[in-house]
C-alpha cells in the first residue's frame, strides 16, 4: 500500500503543480488562458470639453511603476500600434508579485520632453533609488527662457495606488488622462479692418507671447516647479500693417500660477505695449456647467483669442478694445485698456 501511495503521489505531483497557478487566479476558469488573468490597465482621455473618450489622440503611454513606499521600479511603454487596438489594456502581472503599487502615467512623450530624477547625477530614473517626489517632466524646447516650438501634445494621469492580488482573477483598472499642452490661436486686428490671416506670410508689426512661471518642469503632481519663467512665443506668425495672427503652445495652465499675455512691437521688442493676466481673461469665459476654474483650464486645450485694438506699432501704441475668446466677447473699459 505504501508503494502504491508513493506511486500515486508521483503521478499526481505534475497535476498538483499545474493546478496551483489556477488556484491563484481564483476567478479564472480552466478554459481561460494565462492572458485572461491578472492585472491590466486601460487608458482613456475623457477629461475634455466634450466629456467623450478621445484616447485615440494619444500615440504613446509611459507608465512608471513604484512600490507602495514610492520607490521607482520600472517603466512600461505602449506605442501607437498597441494603443490603436480597440479596448487595449496593458498587462502588468507578468512583472509584478502580489502587493500594492503606485502608477504614474504620461502620454504622448516625444523629444520635446524628458522624464528625469531631479536628485540623480545622471538625471536618469534609477530603479530602487528614484523616489516618486523626485520625478520631473522637463520641457526640452526651452532655450534662454524662450519656447517658440510647436509642441507635441502631452497627457498626464495622477499617481494611482492599486493592490495586486493574483487570487482575485482578472482585474482591469481604468486610468483617465488629461492633456497638459494648450494651443492658442491669437489674432490682433486694428479697429475697422478685417482679421489678419496667419497663413498670409507677410510680416506683422506686432508680436505676442504668454509668460508663465516655472513651466519648463513639472513634478509628479503635475505642478510647475521650474526655477525660471518661460516665454511661449508663436511658432507661426504673420500679418500686415493692420495686425497679426499666430499660433503658440503652452504647458498646463493653473489658476494659482501667474500667467500673462504680452504684446510687443517688432520695432522695439524690449518695450511691452500691453500686458494682462491671461488666467483672469480665460476665467470670464468659463461655462456655467463646469464646477471650477481649474477644471475648465484642464479640460479646454484649444483657445482662440481675437483682439480688436487701436494703435500704431511704429509709434509704440497698442490699446485693446475687446477680445473674443472661444466665441465669448470681453470689452475692455477704463483702466482695462
Amino acid at each position: 500500500n505504501r508503494i502504491m501511495s508513493f506511486r500515486c503521489i508521483q503521478y499526481l505531483r505534475p497535476l498538483f503543480a499545474a493546478l496551483i497557478p489556477l488556484a491563484l487566479f481564483g476567478a479564472c476558469s480552466f478554459g481561460d488562458s494565462y492572458g485572461d488573468c491578472g492585472l491590466y490597465l486601460h487608458f482613456t482621455y475623457e477629461y475634455n470639453m466634450a466629456a467623450a473618450d478621445a484616447s485615440r489622440e494619444i500615440d504613446r503611454i509611459d507608465l512608471l511603476v513604484f512600490d507602495a513606499d514610492g520607490t521607482y521600479l520600472f517603466t512600461e511603454t505602449a506605442g501607437r500600434e498597441e494603443l490603436g487596438r480597440t479596448d487595449y489594456t496593458l498587462p502588468l502581472h507578468e512583472r509584478l508579485s502580489p502587493g500594492t503599487y503606485m502608477f504614474l502615467v504620461w502620454g504622448g512623450l516625444s523629444d520635446d520632453f524628458r522624464l528625469s530624477d531631479v536628485r540623480s547625477a545622471t538625471a536618469d530614473l534609477q530603479p530602487g533609488k528614484t523616489r516618486l517626489e523626485d520625478v520631473r517632466l522637463t520641457l526640452t524646447r526651452v532655450a534662454q527662457g524662450v519656447c517658440d516650438a510647436e509642441l507635441h501634445p502631452v497627457w498626464y494621469a495622477a499617481p494611482r495606488t492599486i493592490a495586486y492580488d493574483p487570487g482575485a482573477g482578472r482585474r482591469t483598472h481604468t486610468i483617465d488622462l488629461m492633456k497638459d499642452t494648450n494651443r492658442f490661436r491669437i489674432s490682433l486686428t486694428e479697429e475697422g479692418t478685417s482679421r489678419a490671416d496667419a497663413s498670409s506670410g507677410d510680416r506683422s508689426p506686432y508680436t505676442f507671447e504668454i509668460v508663465s512661471a516655472g513651466h519648463e518642469a513639472y513634478d509628479a503632481d503635475n505642478r510647475p516647479v521650474g526655477a525660471d519663467s518661460v516665454s511661449f512665443l508663436p511658432y507661426r506668425i504673420s500679418g500686415d500693417l493692420t495686425g497679426a495672427a499666430g499660433e503658440l503652445n503652452t504647458m498646463r495652465l493653473l489658476e494659482d500660477v501667474p500667467c500673462r499675455l504680452v504684446v510687443r512691437s517688432v520695432y522695439d521688442p524690449d518695450n511691452i505695449l500691453w500686458s494682462r493676466d491671461l488666467i483672469g481673461l480665460l476665467e470670464q469665459t468659463r461655462p456655467s456647467g463646469i464646477a471650477s476654474l481649474q477644471e475648465y483650464l484642464d479640460r479646454q486645450d484649444e483657445w482662440t483669442l481675437f483682439f480688436n485694438y487701436k494703435g500704431d506699432a511704429f509709434s509704440g501704441t497698442f490699446v485693446a478694445l475687446s477680445v473674443t475668446i472661444n466665441g465669448w466677447t470681453i470689452w475692455f473699459q477704463g483702466s482695462d485698456l
